[in-house]
C-alpha cells in the first residue's frame, strides 16, 4: 500500500476534488478517522447553543457598533 501525503493545509473543496479524481482513475482511497474534538471545546459549543436558545446573546448591530468604535479609537492613536 502506498501513502500520499499532502504538504500543508488545503481547502476542503480541493481535498474532495483530489479524492474524487483518485477514485475516478480507479485508485482506492482510505479515509482517515475523523478529527476528535476536545471535550472542553464541545462543552463550549453546547454552552453557546444554550445561550442562543435562551436568547442570551448580543445583537449583531451592537457588536458592529462596538467594533467600529474600537477600530476608530485604534486608528486615532
Amino acid at each position: 500500500m502506498y501513502t500520499v501525503k499532502l504538504q500543508g493545509n488545503i481547502p476542503a473543496e480541493k481535498y474532495q476534488m483530489a479524492v474524487g479524481l483518485l477514485r475516478v482513475i480507479g485508485l482506492e482511497v482510505e479515509q482517515e478517522e475523523t478529527l476528535q474534538v476536545p471535550k472542553n471545546v464541545l462543552q463550549e459549543i453546547e454552552k453557546g447553543l444554550d445561550d442562543v436558545k435562551n436568547n442570551n446573546v448580543i445583537p449583531s448591530e451592537i457588536v458592529h457598533q462596538k467594533m467600529q468604535k474600537y477600530v476608530q479609537n485604534s486608528l486615532d492613536k
